[in-house]
């Protein structure tokens, strides 16, 4: 059974038959090891009760000052082959005594178990993961050979990520090697050399060629030995064959294998990623066969092996003339390593311009600046020179390896051709923006005197409006925006950018708002009867605009709050009577108007003889009624002493418009809160639209009850024209205004419905009425979802007219209805009401 995990095949019974398996062995640099992270497994942790404290000690002074977990371990293994004994004639530990405390600070000698022991338990004192291998001692250089019993051996595994298990043996050199030269002592020498290297100049991922010989000691030529190529240097030849020799300062790395006929091999080698560039020695290691030793030769001269270069160069390729823009770049070797220090030359159509040196990073700046037309720009690495070299890795910037010069790196150039042209923006946009509608922002982009196709543009309006769009092959950019329906109105300033060339253009734009236009008349007049008009203009959310000029039948007046009255004299005619009103517009308003037709009839004149007689005889009906029984009157309902009063006051003949207004309530026309102290102000006009002063209005409010409105307060009656009234539950009202005229001025009247909520319920409910809302617009709104997962829910879906601030302040606010005792003023139910009517109509719009 294999057990990938840990690379170990198990049998539970003797294997008594001949079996073959083939394994490939990989070399790891120190430097790709000291990078490396250990796994983290518990299995490989595990200590001795009895361990002692000082052996804990040890591990972390021998690894003092070192960081990674290979330099950790390589330390440990060299402490133990330096310091202790190989010795087959070593004393057991007492009992009770822990093994691995007696061999390190006691006994001090042993074998390769002892060693290995001990290396594993330091290494997992030290947070480690590490594991005792047992197996056999073979010599890797000879194809076939017998083992025996007495090259059993131990080791240690550690395993690393991405790499596997790589092994460490802590057992002294000298041992091994004579280990395994026991059995050579009846072999023939043999004699490798090397005729012929193809190239004396390598790069990586790059091939050569290698010829020689393989002959015995006594001129026989060797046939069908294996023969494999090395790149060597730092290493004795007598050591090559013999990896376990190698130090942390050694380089070895296999290049090719191949086999000698008839005592000559000629074999293809390749260099791998892996190799460092700098000078090696060529060495071909003939592994030896049947009755023939292994043997090494070595090239007399040696070969270098250089690395390719790179600039990577960061630059617009198209540039506005005489501007000065930024070429930005970084030398590379073919490892994608830094190459910091060295000198880069600049061309500028074929001709010299300036000289660079790349920072510690590698990166290099120019700033250039163009004439019109077209340039080419040539950076060039000519790897000469004897600036110091120090190699960084481009993840950690962490100095690798250090050269006195650039002898291993080759030239490299790259060459830019750069357009130097005027851009031109022309933009088509409508220069006026209407508040919640959409609009088309638009125009067209030359670079010179063509179209620039595929160029991406970021256009700002105020704070308002981000946008990003890219032309076509017209040079055309297109798209849509939507200011929001409560944007402040203003002039803004539309902003054009072209990232690419850093480069601008801006115009003024101005924001509007649509307007109402409402007028208010009789449907009926006599001719020549002068009558009042009462126009009103709004924005699109009814509110007043202010210093307003309106037109009515050739007059003009400026309003000051959104409503002004006009006196006008009906014709001598009879007939439909067309008023028009019109508003102009304004800096920040669109224009409107109004028509309205009042039919302009004498009036009989037995009317004004008829209406006394109808009136008393109405009079005397509700006496007799009244004697005989049929009719009481009501005593609490103080409403009809009003009426009451209101007939007996003698009557003028001078027309009166009488105004009720409520000052606290322009912000939610018609809605107060419980409890609200709001202010009522009567204002008593005449019929040219003047004030009258000093008359007496009564004011008092009514409730709404089974369909129709009963007496529930009186509020005002004098000659003030401003009170306060606070309702006291919720409900449907009317606040009612009376003047019952005098001598000199007509009675009239005025009534204003108010609808009296609790704002806390009204969040709550409100908020309950949007999510049915926009599931009704087809919204899949999770129904069993918190308040906080529908927020989520909603910002994550397409409601991009919807701004997530709105959303999140939207839910803090129905939060704070629901959960909390905090109070919730006019103030929060105002900004939730606004936020709930712009998520719906964004909604609507978006989705």
């Amino acid at each position: 059974t294999y057990y990938p995990e840990s690379n170990v095949f198990y049998t539970r019974e003797p294997i008594n038959q001949t079996y073959e398996f083939s394994t490939i062995h990989f070399y790891f640099t120190p430097e790709k090891l000291k990078s490396a992270e250990v796994l983290e497994d518990r299995r490989y942790l595990q200590l001795p009760e009895r361990l002692t404290e000082r052996t804990r000690e040890l591990a972390l002074n021998i690894t003092m000052g070192l960081e990674s977990p290979y330099e950790k371990v390589k330390a440990l293994e060299n402490y133990l082959r330096v310091n202790y004994e190989y010795n087959e004639d070593y004393r057991f530990a007492p009992p009770n005594w822990e093994p691995n405390d007696w061999f390190l600070f006691e006994e001090k000698r042993g074998v390769c178990i002892n060693f290995n022991s001990a290396l594993a338990i330091l290494a997992r004192c030290l947070g480690i993961p590490a594991r005792l291998a047992l197996g056999f001692l073979i010599d890797p250089t000879i194809e076939q050979q017998t083992v025996k019993t007495n090259q059993t051996h131990a080791w240690v595994e550690v395993y690393f990520k991405d790499i596997g298990w790589i092994p460490f043996d802590a057992t002294p050199y000298g041992r091994l090697e004579a280990r395994l030269g026991e059995e050579d002592g009846e072999r023939i020498p043999t004699i490798t050399r090397i005729s012929s290297i193809s190239r004396r100049e390598l790069t990586r991922e790059s091939v050569f060629n290698v010829n020689g010989t393989v002959f015995s000691i006594d001129g026989t030529p060797i046939n069908g030995v294996k023969v494999v190529v090395y790149l060597a240097r730092g290493v004795g030849v007598e050591n090559i064959s013999r990896p376990w020799l190698k130090t942390g300062e050694d380089t070895i790395y296999p290049v090719g294998l191949g086999e000698a006929y008839n005592g000559v091999f000629n074999i293809t080698c390749k260099v791998s990623r892996e190799v460092e560039v700098g000078y090696y020695s060529v060495v071909a290691h003939s592994l030896g066969k049947g009755e023939y030793k292994p043997s090494e030769g070595i090239s007399k001269a040696k070969v270098r092996v250089v690395s390719l270069t790179r600039i990577l160069v960061s630059s617009p390729r198209r540039v506005i003339p005489k501007r000065r823009f930024q070429v930005s770049g970084v030398l590379i070797d073919d490892e994608g390593n830094f190459l910091p220090h060295q000198r880069i030359q600049v061309y500028l159509d074929h001709k010299p311009l300036t000289i660079r040196y790349t920072d510690t990073h590698g990166t290099f700046r120019i700033s250039l600046s163009l004439n019109e037309g077209t340039h080419k720009v040539d950076l060039v690495y000519p790897a000469e020179g004897n600036r110091e070299l120090v190699l960084h890795p481009p993840t950690t910037h962490k100095p690798l390896l250090f050269h006195s010069r650039t002898d291993f790196y080759r030239p490299s150039r790259e060459t830019l051709l750069l357009e130097a042209r005027e851009v031109d923006i022309q933009p088509y946009t409508n220069k006026v923006f209407v508040r919640g509608l959409t609009h088309q922002v638009w125009g067209k982009i030359y670079f010179g005197k063509e179209p620039l196709e595929n160029q991406r543009i970021h256009i700002k309006i105020g704070e308002l409006i981000d946008l990003e769009t890219t032309t076509d092959s017209a040079g055309i950019f297109n798209t849509t925006c939507v200011l929001g329906p409560y944007s402040k109105l203003g002039e803004y300033k539309i902003v054009y950018n072209l990232t690419e060339f850093n480069y601008s253009e801006a115009e003024e734009v101005v924001l509007k708002a649509r307007t109402k236009l409402k007028v208010e008349s009789p449907d009926e007049v006599a001719p020549r009867e002068t009558f009042t008009v009462n126009v009103v203009l709004t924005d699109e959310h009814g509110y007043g605009v202010r210093q307003a000029s309106i037109e009515v039948q050739g007059r003009q007046k400026t309003i000051k709050n959104g409503i002004s009255r006009f006196a006008i004299t009906a014709p001598e005619d009879e007939g439909d009577y067309v008023i028009k009103a019109s508003f102009n517009g304004s800096t920040f308003y669109l224009p409107s108007s109004c028509v309205v037709k009042v039919h302009v009839k004498h009036k009989t004149p037995l009317t004004y003889y008829m209406i006394p007689l109808v009136i008393t005889g109405f009079m005397v009906s509700l006496l007799v009624l009244r004697h005989r029984g049929f009719l009481e009157p009501k005593k609490s309902c103080r409403e009809k002493d009003h009426i009451a009063e209101t007939v007996s006051h003698p009557t003028g003949d001078i027309k009166t418009t009488l105004i009720l207004s409520l000052p606290d309530l322009t912000d939610l026309p018609g809605i107060c809160g419980v409890g609200d102290n709001i202010r009522i102000k009567a204002t008593l006009l005449d019929e040219n639209g003047k004030e009258v002063y000093d008359k007496k209005v009564e004011v008092f409010v009514r409730r709404h009850v089974n369909g129709e409105f009963e007496f529930l307060d009186e509020v005002l009656t004098g000659l003030r024209d401003e009170c306060r009234y606070s309702f006291r539950e919720k409900g449907c009202f009317e606040i009612v205004g009376e003047f019952k005229g005098d001598e000199k001025y007509c009675p009239s009247t005025s009534k204003q419905e108010v609808r009296v909520v609790d704002y806390r319920e009204e969040i709550v409910n409100g908020y309950l009425k949007l999510l049915h809302t926009l599931r009704s617009e087809g919204l899949e709104v999770p129904s069993n979802a918190t308040v906080r997962e529908i927020s989520e829910f909603l910002m994550n879906e397409a409601l991009w007219m919807v701004p997530k601030t709105f959303l999140k302040k939207l839910t803090e606010l129905f939060e704070l209805a629901r959960y909390s005792n905090h109070p919730i003023t006019r103030r929060e139910y105002r900004l939730a009401s606004t936020l709930m009517e712009y998520t719906v109509r964004g909604v609507i719009v978006g989705w």
